[in-house]
């Protein structure tokens, strides 16, 4: 893994991601309105057309997810990487070997602006929307944390917490809407609960320590 932060998404299987179709919707999704494109992955990528992006169509975005396993020795798992006219660039992936967990990436210092961290978190929510994982948690960093065993239940609080249906009535709806947080949304078969406005430069310490405790949870993580 890169340095940088992390959302994380974990699965009940590796059905979803090992599935080409559903990697196929996601790409799609996110290259919906060509924002944003896919950059080409190096040495594997010769039979796609475009300079340095890859067109976004169904066609060319599948046959980009055939390169990008492809090359999963040098890329250390299947990973794109996405960017928009202004180069903030997102990436996400997974490594086959360990099919339940994904992750969704960005570079610290991008964060620290308010409307690219609002991106991050969007694709964050269309992640979760297209693919329908158990939970989610971030801002993650290699760094600084330990990291959590794929399907673990949670055991502490994030600044973004991406609940399922099914930790949803674990923790209890009504403890989830007396939660203090800076955003609740719903999605798709879930809750995001944002802790802070941006939590790299704005944390809100008391909101964390209070949320956690309504959770039932004895730790909380905050600023990645």
């Amino acid at each position: 893994m890169s340095a940088g932060e992390y959302i994380i998404f974990d699965f009940a299987d590796d059905s979803t991601l090992l599935d080409k179709d559903n990697m196929l919707r996601l790409l799609m999704a996110i290259a919906e309105g060509d924002v944003y494109q896919f950059l080409k992955k190096a040495i594997v990528c010769d039979d796609s057309p475009g300079l340095i992006y890859v067109p976004n169509s169904p066609e060319t975005l599948a046959n980009a997810w055939n390169n990008a396993i492809r090359a999963v020795q040098r890329y250390n798992g299947y990973w794109m990487e996405f960017e928009n006219v202004d180069k903030l660039k997102f990436s996400f992936g997974f490594d086959p070997k360990a099919a339940q967990r994904s992750f969704l990436t960005a570079k610290r210092e991008d964060l620290r602006s308010d409307d690219a961290l609002r991106e991050y978190i969007r694709f964050g929510e269309l992640i979760f929307n297209t693919l329908h994982p158990l939970y989610g948690f971030g801002l993650f960093s290699y760094d600084t944390h330990e990291t959590p065993e794929i399907g673990a239940d949670p055991t502490a609080l994030w600044d973004y917490n991406f609940y399922g249906t099914g930790l949803i009535f674990e923790l209890g709806r009504e403890n989830l809407e007396e939660t203090l947080a800076y955003r609740k949304a719903e999605l798709d078969g879930g809750l995001l609960i944002e802790m802070a406005q941006n939590p790299i430069t704005r944390p809100q310490i008391k909101h964390y320590r209070d949320a956690a405790a309504t959770l039932g949870f004895s730790k909380y993580y905050q600023g990645g």
